[in-house]
This record gives structure tokens, C-alpha cells and sequence, in this order.
């Protein structure tokens, strides 16, 4: 392997440490019961409620 692509891969490992520091930082602040980790079926669910009890406050107001 020659030293450039040795020096990526520092690059990302460093970067991915990061990341992860970062992650630690955010989810020390949350209490442990709370589940942060929502599934796409999750988010795509909470959108539409959101987006149906918006559109009828919208249509109310009319």
C-alpha cells in the first residue's frame, strides 16, 4: 500500500472518531429511557400525521 493511501485511510479513521466523539456528545445529553433511533417506517408515519393535521388547520382557517 503506498503512503497516499495509507494517509487516506488515517483520514477516515480519524473522521469516523469524530463522528463517533460526536455521537457520544449528543446521546450523553438524552435521558436513557428515551429511544432515539427511529426507523425510516417511523419518520415516513410521523411526516404524514404532521403533514394531515397541518393541511386541516390550513383548510379550517380558510
Amino acid at each position: 500500500m503506498d503512503d497516499e493511501a495509507k494517509q487516506l485511510l488515517r483520514q477516515i479513521r480519524d473522521l469516523q472518531l469524530e463522528q463517533l466523539e460526536l455521537t457520544r456528545k449528543i446521546y450523553s445529553g438524552v435521558p436513557p429511557w428515551l429511544n432515539w433511533r427511529f426507523s425510516l417506517r417511523q419518520i415516513l408515519i410521523a411526516v404524514t400525521v404532521v403533514a394531515v393535521v397541518l393541511g386541516a388547520l390550513v383548510m379550517a382557517n380558510r
